[in-house]
């Protein structure tokens, strides 16, 4: 257990540290002139030239185009240009053409390369990509987003209205990347320029124009927009300002948040309740007899309480003389599994105490009945189950025990629940602290420096507010499944992902480091945790265990034959006790004391009723941008395959 959890925290660590490798093959694109034009129809025609630079062998390349708010790619071209080729003069008759394959909004372009530089042309048509409205016409397009895997160098676009130079110098351009520089030339229209673009780095353009140049194209919406639009814009400007003046502090938030996770990491992995068994004294099997089985085996599983415990549960209730215990024939659907022994055990209740805690009368009330002989009793073959035999002869009553079985795992969580809560289990076990204030402290803490990396990387206020709603919805969920141990992890997993930006660079990379440390310790975190008071019982329990399975254990070392026999079905030791003690067992039991023959007796019941019934139940309850009124469309990015 420990080696798999070394493993998984390593394997996690590597995600929130990731390590680069040097890598067989790479390739680089070292520069990028592309060419834009708005037609009458409002379809946009693209001229794109990349130049790749491989290190290695390649089949191709490729470009991503997005399919937001357009009418579709009508065509996508692929050429071999020669390496002097300049987009703002070419001669396409020297360009080789090349074939290109889709797939999904993926083009890839078959072009064989090794250890080489090459120059590739793209032309496209994207259909209506342009709006128009009754005063301005519009173009809101990416050319790359979070599509992008790759690092763009020396980024040059043209972006003009086809054939209008007055109407493309009319209308206004308005950048949305935090890369780059667009200006208005009087000679050639919008240029953007950019040295680098980021991987996962949007380059987005809204661009505003007289809406008489689309003189083809039909009204998307026959009203007024372009004061909206300005406004629109105007509001990006504010938020760009507050944004950079937010910054400072949003990386000192991110700086204290990251080392706060770290703390808790170390914490989670050296975690003092180890540190307390590791320096408790030396346990003394004697100290066992102190203790009831329901009690122990609840310190050995620290704090979780499985259908195993119902069992020691009763053998409880038959120490402290409520119920009595009894070996008698198994009924007859218990007895039809070949497998299963002939006989079966009794509990009948002898004592109604007022004292009983909660969860000792709620397993009377849910399991005794009263039988013909109007005995309250329960006994171990009661349990929904069909046998591999009834199911083959009576197959028809297979749905009828499922919904019983179904029922029984859905009451026993009620039992589980109420002893948990039990006052005398809180003395031995707890929910563990660090757990606890994680949920009530650092969790909100946690929503709140998310909501502010949100509004950084977004300056779409229904995305902060959506993302807001569904981060303290999640956290209400988590509130009610408190009780189940995978629901932190989940949470965290779940918040991540919704969370999760186009970068790991810059400031927002230790914002996302931590919320994965917050996931591995919400997974590494038990859910319950054993006080200093059964730190001694817990490796009592151990060395039990251990001297079990070496066959070493002296059973009159200072436990009654009832005590040991009830410790070792609530450890579930049957395996270990059949191969070590049950092989010198004679063949003639009445040559034996009755009660080694009776512990016998008793191991062979329950191991049944524990690997058939509650291995059953076990697994059944194991589940447990910018711009508001019009988006931008496109989107996509450059690569290789």
């Amino acid at each position: 257990m420990r080696s798999l959890r070394f493993l998984l925290c390593m394997l996690l660590l590597s995600i929130a540290f990731p390590v680069h490798h040097a890598q067989a093959k790479s390739f680089s694109i070292d520069d990028v002139q592309i060419q834009a034009y708005v037609m009458d129809n409002g379809d946009l025609y693209v001229e794109e030239l990349y130049t790749y630079n491989f290190s290695g062998t390649y089949n191709g390349t490729t470009r991503i185009i997005g399919d937001d708010n357009h009418k579709g790619v009508k065509y996508f071209e692929g050429y071999l240009a020669p390496m002097d080729t300049d987009l703002s003069q070419y001669d396409n008759s020297t360009f080789t053409r090349l074939e290109v394959e889709r797939e999904g909004r993926t083009f890839k372009i078959h072009t064989p390369s090794e250890n080489e530089k090459k120059k590739v042309f793209y032309r496209y048509l994207i259909r209506g990509a342009a709006q128009k409205y009754s005063d301005t016409g519009q173009l809101y397009w990416r050319f790359f987003d979070e599509l992008n895997e790759t690092d763009l160098h020396n980024v040059r676009l043209r972006l003009i209205l086809s054939g209008d130079k007055d109407a493309t110098l009319a209308g206004e351009a308005y950048l949305h990347s935090t890369a780059g520089e667009l200006k208005k030339s009087m000679d050639y229209g919008f240029l953007y320029a950019a040295d680098l673009l980021e991987a996962y780095e949007t380059l987005e353009i809204r661009f505003l124009f007289p809406e008489t140049f689309l003189q083809n194209a039909p009204y998307d919406e026959e009203k007024a927009m372009l004061a909206e639009f300005e406004e629109e814009e105007a509001a990006y400007v504010k938020w760009l300002e507050k944004k950079e003046s937010a910054m400072p502090t949003v990386e000192l938030i991110n700086i204290i948040l990251f080392f706060s996770t770290i703390l808790l990491f170390i914490v989670t992995i050296l975690y003092p309740r180890r540190l307390i068994r590791l320096f408790t004294s030396t346990p003394r099997l004697r100290q066992l007899e102190d203790i009831d089985p329901f009690l122990l085996g609840l310190i050995e599983r620290k704090g979780k309480i499985e259908p195993n415990a119902i069992s020691a549960a009763l053998l409880r209730l038959r120490q402290k003389g409520i119920v009595i215990m009894e070996k008698v024939p198994a009924n007859a659907v218990y007895r039809s599994d070949e497998n299963a022994p002939d006989y079966t055990f009794r509990f009948t209740l002898v004592k109604q105490l007022s004292t009983l805690s909660e969860f000792e009368q709620d397993l009377i009330d849910w399991l005794f009945e009263r039988n013909a002989a109007g005995d309250i009793c329960f006994s171990l073959d009661q349990f929904p189950y069909m046998s591999k035999q009834q199911r083959e002869q009576h197959w028809r009553l297979e749905s009828e025990y499922a919904q019983m079985s179904k029922r029984l795992t859905k009451r026993f969580k009620k039992w589980k629940e109420i002893g948990r809560k039990d006052p005398e289990v809180k003395q031995y076990c707890v929910l563990n602290p660090i757990r606890k204030w994680l949920v009530r402290i650092g969790i909100p803490l946690w929503i709140v420096v998310a909501i502010l990396n949100i509004w950084m990387t977004t300056a779409d206020i229904q995305d902060v507010v959506v993302l807001t709603i569904l981060l303290w919805f999640a956290y209400v969920l988590l509130l009610f499944n408190l009780s189940w141990r995978a629901a932190l992890p989940i949470f965290f997993a779940f918040c991540f992902i919704w969370t999760w930006e186009r970068s790991m660079e810059g400031f927002y990379s230790l914002f996302t480091m931590s919320s994965v440390l917050f996931f591995v310790a919400g997974l590494l975190l038990p859910l319950m945790n054993i006080k200093k008071k059964a730190a001694p019982y817990y490796k009592a329990a151990k060395a039990f265990k251990k001297a079990i399975r070496s066959g070493s254990f002296d059973r009159l070392n200072g436990l009654s034959e009832e005590k040991w026999q009830a410790h070792a079905i609530a450890l579930r030791l049957f395996v270990p006790l059949r191969l070590k003690y049950e092989k010198t067992i004679p063949e003639n039991l009445a040559s034996l004391p009755p009660l080694t023959i009776r512990f016998t007796e008793m191991l062979t019941s329950f191991h049944y009723t524990h690997r058939v019934y509650y291995s059953h139940m076990s697994s059944s309850s194991s589940g447990g941008g910018s711009g508001s009124s019009s988006g931008s469309g496109g989107g996509g990015g450059a690569g290789a395959f």
